[in-house]
Parts: C-alpha cells; structure tokens; sequence
C-alpha cells in the first residue's frame, strides 16, 4: 500500500513513514534521508518516536568511515547491527540537539566525510546494513532502497514511532498517524528486492 509517494518524499528531505505488514505489534518508523536531514525534520521524528535515532547505511560506507559494530555480530554479517556512536566533530555544541543530530547525519551521509570529522561516542547510533540476500528486507534495507531510488546518498535516519503513552505504534496506528499528519506512508512488503547502493 502506498497512499503518498515516499520516494518524492525523501529526495525533498520530508518524514516518510515505513510499516512492515508482517510485525504485530511495533515495526513502524519515521525516515529522512540523511543527505537532506534538517533540525525541523529532526525535531519532527524525535518528536512523535522513542527517540532512539539509527542512521541506516551500507556496511562499505561504515568501513570507509571506520565505525566498526559495537560488538560481536551474531548474525554473521547477514542483518544490520549497531555501530559505535558518533557526533559531528566540529560545528556542533553537545550532539544531543536537532540541529546537532541533523548536521550529524549529514556528515554520514556525505561521500566526502573523513573518519576524523566524527568524535566517539556520540549521540547517533549508525546501523551496518548488510546488501541484501535471500528472504525478506530488513526494514533498513527497505529504507536504503527508497534512498537508492529517491536518488540520495546512501544514509536514512529512521526511529521507531511510539504513542504519546509510550508503547510502539502498530501497523495501523502507523496508517493513521500518516494520513493525519500528510506524511507519504510505505509498506516494506511494497519494496521489490534491490542492491544498496554503497557509497
């Protein structure tokens, strides 16, 4: 089901919501585009999610930016982990702030980033995102693939939607919440298996 368009969507920096149809309770998230991440958007997806704010991007991009997984890898490479988290280097104040967050995920997502211009620990937590293989997407796989397909550079800022009571947004509550706030809204059934592209 796609009621808006999500790939428009993310090339002009707006939220998108992702649901995935086969998880019962939780699996709905707001998306930006990291290359086009802004305080307002930022503020927007800490606003209504749990706040815990992944920025998807390919594993390659994750070498080249020296940000190794913060811990052993259970899956062997095959699902998205956790890397160490990151601030801007410079140009920020504590990295906990939108604006901070949204010039963070810009640097990530920029092909021209060096490893030093990003401190540790910080207050993003970037996701290694393994190509795809056999079986399903992950849900940060979908996410890659809109990006691929808005045209962006390789990198979504994702978190997942929560009611203002605090539990996870449900399928539904994810339809819902996307009509009322105008946001384009995309099922990951919805999204044919592509290649990520790596920065």
């Amino acid at each position: 089901m796609v009621l808006l368009d999500p790939v428009s969507a993310l090339r002009r920096g707006r939220p998108v919501v992702l649901f995935d149809e086969d998880v019962i309770e939780g699996g709905a998230e707001l998306l930006i585009a990291a290359e086009v991440a802004h305080s307002e958007a930022m503020a927007f997806l800490v606003r209504y999610t749990s706040g815990f704010v992944t920025v998807a991007l390919p594993v390659r991009r994750c070498n080249q930016l020296d940000l190794p997984a913060i811990a052993a890898d259970p899956y062997g490479g095959c699902r998205p982990v956790p890397a160490v988290t990151v601030d801007a280097a410079e140009g920020i104040g504590t990295g906990i702030s939108a604006a901070d967050r949204s010039c963070t995920a810009r640097l990530l997502a920029d092909p021209a980033t060096r490893p030093d211009q990003l401190s540790r620990p910080g207050h993003l937590v970037p996701l290694r995102v393994p190509e795809p293989g056999p079986g399903p997407l992950t849900t940060p796989q979908v996410a890659l693939a809109l990006c691929e397909q808005s045209g962006r550079e390789p990198g979504v800022v994702r978190c997942e939607l929560v009611h203002d009571d605090g539990p996870l947004m449900s399928a539904v509550d994810a339809v819902a919440f996307a009509l009322e706030q105008g946001l384009a809204i995309v099922s990951a059934q919805d999204i044919p298996l592509r290649a990520i592209t790596a920065a």
